[in-house]
C-alpha cells in the first residue's frame, strides 16, 4: 500500500510537471503532447470497445490531420477556419477509408469514428483555447488543468473521510455524493482565488466556470469507468505507473475542454 503511494506520487508529479511545462513554454510543445495523448487514447479506446485490429495507418493519417489543422491556426485568427479544417480533412478521411474498407473492417471503422467525438475532437478544442489565449495573460487551459487537479484531489479525500452515499455504483463503486461535493466545493475555493489572482472575468463567470468544470470532470471519469466496465478491465492501459492508461488521465479532460471552449465563446 505504501510503495504503491509512493508510486502514484512520483507518477502524478511527473505528470503535473510535463503539462504544465508544455502550457508555459510554447502552444507547439502542447500540440505535441496531446498528439501523444490523443494517439495513446484511441489505441486504449480500441481494446475498450473490443473492436478488431484498427489499421496502424488510420491512427498516423488522423493525427497527422490533428496536428496538421492545429499548426494552421497559427496563420489565422479565426478558431473556426482551423476547426473547419480539421472537419474537411475528417471527411476526406472517412471517404478513403469507406472506400477502402472490406465488410469485417467496419466494426472497427465505427470504432474508430467514437474515437474521433470522444477523444480527438475535445483535444482539438482545448488546443484551440491554448492557441488563442497562451498571450492573454490568462492560461485558461492551464487554469482548467489545476481546476480538475483539485475537484479529483478533494473529491478523493472527501470521499475516504466521510464518504458514505454511494453516486452510480454498477458504474464506479467507490465514488459517493460527499466526495462530488467536497470536490466541487474545492473547486468553487480555487476558482475564488483564480478570480482574485487573474481578474479577467467577474467572480460570478469565475465560480461558474469552477462548477462546470467540476461537474463536467465527474461525467468524464464516469463516462469513462463505464468503458471500462463493459471492457471487463480496472484500468484502460498501464502508461502510468500506479494510475493506470491514458484514458485514465485524461477521462475528465475529455468532458472539460468543450466545456471551456463553449463557455469562453459565450462569455467573450
Amino acid at each position: 500500500m505504501k510503495k504503491n503511494i509512493i508510486i502514484r506520487t512520483i507518477t502524478g508529479i511527473v505528470y503535473v510537471s510535463i503539462v504544465v511545462s508544455a502550457l508555459l513554454v510554447h502552444p507547439l510543445f502542447f500540440i505535441i503532447l496531446t498528439s501523444v495523448f490523443a494517439l495513446t487514447g484511441m489505441i486504449e479506446m480500441q481494446k475498450l470497445l473490443k473492436s478488431g485490429p484498427i489499421p496502424q495507418y488510420w491512427y498516423a493519417i488522423v493525427i497527422i490531420a490533428f496536428a496538421g489543422s492545429l499548426i494552421s491556426a497559427y496563420n489565422t485568427s479565426d478558431a473556426g477556419f482551423s476547426i473547419a479544417l480539421l472537419v474537411l480533412m475528417l471527411v476526406i478521411i472517412q471517404s478513403g477509408v469507406l472506400f477502402f474498407s472490406k465488410e469485417n473492417d467496419l466494426k472497427a471503422f465505427f470504432n474508430l469514428n467514437f474515437s474521433l467525438i470522444y477523444i480527438i475532437i475535445p483535444i482539438y478544442l482545448l488546443n484551440q483555447v491554448h492557441l488563442k489565449t497562451f498571450a492573454d495573460g490568462v492560461p485558461y487551459v492551464l487554469i482548467t488543468f489545476v481546476l480538475i487537479w483539485v475537484n479529483d484531489t478533494f473529491a478523493y479525500l472527501t470521499g475516504i473521510l466521510i464518504g458514505k452515499h454511494k453516486m452510480i455504483e454498477r458504474i464506479s463503486p467507490a465514488k459517493t455524493w460527499e466526495g462530488f461535493f467536497g470536490g466541487m466545493i474545492f473547486s468553487l475555493i480555487a476558482a475564488y482565488f483564480l478570480h482574485r489572482y487573474y481578474g479577467s472575468m467577474d467572480l460570478k463567470n469565475w465560480l461558474l466556470l469552477g462548477a462546470l468544470i467540476s461537474l463536467s470532470a465527474v461525467i468524464g471519469d464516469l463516462f469513462e469507468s463505464m468503458l471500462k466496465r463493459y471492457a471487463g478491465v480496472k484500468d484502460s492501459g498501464n502508461v502510468f505507473p500506479g494510475h493506470g492508461g491514458m484514458l485514465d488521465r485524461i477521462d475528465s479532460l475529455l468532458m472539460a475542454g468543450p466545456v471551456l471552449f463553449v463557455y469562453l465563446i459565450f462569455i467573450k
